[in-house]
């Protein structure tokens, strides 16, 4: 008898196990992390983001060389995070771009799990697996030593790639974009402007390098908003020569380095071209260029923080057209001419800046700090 109750659940269990389940019924699975490249079977960044299905989703990839753009709509990927793993190359550019809005297009919310209430706070008591506090709301101290709570929408987040190409952000995008490299050392592809911040956009840039061989490293258009912390700017330097090559391949002990000084051709013209934009530059280095930085056009709101201005061919700092930024705690040196030059109409508000060389005021320039 024992043994017939034994087989026959057996049996049940071997039922309940080849019986079809609807799927359907499981409902949501939540977050996944896609691979693109490697061994993943998805081989291209249109392919990985087209089976992105939640906010939450991780888009990871692998290393390898990428060829064309990425391009990444911030109106569909809001909260998403796009990883590379690796040394991740891009022949193109970064485009951030923006499209109309299509509810059919947005992606998922997870839906929040199901938790056994008496469970969870049995666990809480026994001081296990806790839930972590929830995240304060950042504050800032505004006017008059109030402080102001700033709610910061989500962004699609982009870390560890290179491009080629450059990057682009199309008006009304937004962005987070961390410790990537843009452009190269040498100028091939020779890039007219290595990144272009257009109007009305909103993009962070942390940690990443920017390298120029035209135009400019950076423009940003009229009404364009930015940040970049811990960046570093340079113009393209020229390849190494033949001569150059044969002597580190044979060994030869080189000279001792000569003194910095300033260069006298450069192969980007402009450091960082601000037309009338918000941009905000923190801790960040412009070098190998003809001006460091140029402000044009009011530029009420750009703010040049704790920034190294160096090796400039022939202007540091060059404010023209009523162009008024805030310059605090910066150093300009190693210039071909002026350090610092304020065209006429300017106003800007510059303190605690050390400038190693001449600066120039013209007729009716106005400052505040100098």
């Amino acid at each position: 008898m024992a043994d017939d109750a034994q087989q026959e659940e057996i049996g049940l269990e071997v039922e309940e196990w080849t019986e079809p389940v609807d799927i359907t019924v499981l409902g949501d699975d939540g977050p996944s992390t896609i691979f693109v490249g490697g061994f993943s079977d998805v081989r291209t960044a249109k392919d990985g983001i087209e089976k992105m299905i939640y906010r939450d989703d991780k888009l990871v990839f692998l290393e390898g060389q990428y060829e064309g753009n990425l391009i990444l709509d911030s109106t569909y990927l809001d909260g998403v995070q796009i990883i590379g793993e690796g040394e991740v190359v891009f022949s193109g550019q970064l485009v951030v771009a923006y499209s109309s809005y299509d509810p059919d297009r947005l992606l998922k919310v997870p839906q929040a799990a199901e938790v056994d209430e008496g469970a969870a706070a049995a666990v809480t008591e026994a001081g296990e697996d806790a839930a972590p506090p929830p995240e304060e709301e950042a504050e800032e101290e505004g006017e008059e030593g109030k402080k102001t709570v700033v709610v910061r929408p989500p962004k699609v987040a982009l870390s560890n790639m290179k491009f080629l190409g450059g990057a682009l952000t199309e008006g009304l995008a937004t962005g987070y974009v961390d410790d990537c490299v843009f452009g190269t050392p040498f100028g091939e592809p020779a890039l007219d402007y290595c990144a272009t911040i257009a109007s009305l956009s909103d993009v962070v840039f942390t940690r990443s390098k920017f390298y120029g061989s035209g135009k400019s490293v950076i423009y940003a258009f009229p009404r364009a908003r930015g940040l970049f912390t811990e960046c570093t700017f340079e113009g393209s330097i020229p390849a190494v020569t033949h001569a150059e090559t044969i002597r580190r391949r044979r060994g030869y002990v080189p000279p001792p380095p000569p003194p910095p000084t300033a260069p006298t051709t450069v192969h980007c013209e402009v450091g960082l071209y601000f037309d009338d934009a918000d941009i905000r530059v923190e801790r960040s280095t412009v070098s190998q260029v003809g001006i460091g930085i140029l402000c044009r056009d009011t530029c009420k709101d750009t703010v040049v923080d704790d920034c190294l201005v160096t090796k400039t061919s022939t202007t540091g700092i060059l404010l023209m057209d009523s162009a008024s930024p805030k310059i605090v705690r910066s150093r300009v040196n190693l210039n071909g001419r002026e350090s610092l030059v304020v065209g006429n109409h300017s106003h800007p508000n510059i303190r605690g800046c050390a400038f190693a060389g001449d600066v120039r005021l013209k007729t009716q320039a106005v400052h505040t700090g100098l």
